[in-house]
């Protein structure tokens, strides 16, 4: 193919062929410009929607997790709450654990 595309170079390289080599010719070139033009875009459309889906997956994860670890500190933030509120019932003694 190479060789075939430097002989189109030349300005009478056209005329030389006959008239269906020549569209053979226009065919196979449009051939190697469009397929892989075609072939990237469609590639490119895929990777767009596998990456969407995939967005859409780790936000679903995301916003998991991020319920989880508010659940966590409010559990957290209860336990402090009642271990403090019950050493200032007790008027400020600690009460040592045996």
């Amino acid at each position: 193919i190479d060789s075939t595309l430097i002989q189109a170079l030349y300005s009478g390289w056209f005329a030389k062929q006959g008239g269906g080599a020549s569209l053979a010719d226009m065919i196979i070139a449009s051939l190697v410009i469009f397929a892989p033009l075609f072939w990237f875009s469609f590639m490119s459309a895929m990777g767009v929607a596998v990456g969407e889906i995939t967005s859409a997956f780790s936000m679903g994860t995301y916003n998991m997790s991020e319920q989880a670890a508010r659940k966590g500190a409010n559990v957290i933030k209860s336990a402090i709450r009642k271990i403090s509120s019950k050493r200032k019932t007790d008027f400020g003694k600690v009460k040592k654990d045996k």
